[in-house]
């Protein structure tokens, strides 16, 4: 699957097309492009619940840049504030909105969105709803809605210890995702 474009999302779940749609209202892929915008989260899986955002990681080398274009571009918004804070040890910038329904959150690090952890987690939840966890989304969705994240879902399925967001990057390494 090519998460790099969100045309695939044309073509699947009514919430997908209306994300699709939304994601074209906001034009986020236009007012985003210098920072290769790419949708990752629940969304791209169809496992959303009530109240999932939209993840749009960014790659972000100049912050400033960036807080001045989210806020030019999305400033007027519902709800619209930026955070900026470290995780893991690396800077990370966080514009939050609200648009059609849908919470946004606009996230950008200092490194190529394919080598954010986001992105990482996409593609191997992705590769186990194809073959290991095969119509576990009804499980993963119910586990959601008690407040688990996806990360932990996926994990407490595949029965995988410690940190869920470590594990499933291990694992994900283990599949050979990352070469």
């Amino acid at each position: 699957m090519n998460f790099m474009n969100i045309d695939y999302l044309k073509n699947g779940s009514s919430t997908q097309i209306n994300v699709f749609k939304a994601l074209r209202e906001l034009q986020v892929p236009g007012r985003l492009s210098h920072f290769s915008p790419v949708l990752a989260g629940t969304f791209p899986l169809g496992l959303n619940i009530k109240g999932s955002d939209l993840d749009i990681l960014c790659e972000v080398y100049d912050s400033d840049r960036f807080i001045s274009r989210i806020q030019a571009a999305y400033g007027g918004q519902k709800g619209f504030y930026i955070t900026v804070k470290a995780l893991g040890g690396i800077p990370a910038i966080i514009g939050r909105f609200e648009y059609s329904g849908f919470p946004v959150e606009v996230f950008g690090q200092p490194k190529p969105v394919t080598d954010q952890h986001a992105f990482l987690h996409l593609q191997v939840e992705y590769q186990l709803l194809q073959d290991r966890l095969r119509n576990k989304e009804a499980e993963l969705r119910s586990l959601k809605r008690r407040g688990w994240s996806t990360e932990e879902a996926f994990a407490a399925l595949l029965e995988l210890k410690g940190d869920p967001y470590k594990a499933l990057i291990a694992l994900g390494d283990q599949m050979g995702l990352f070469t």
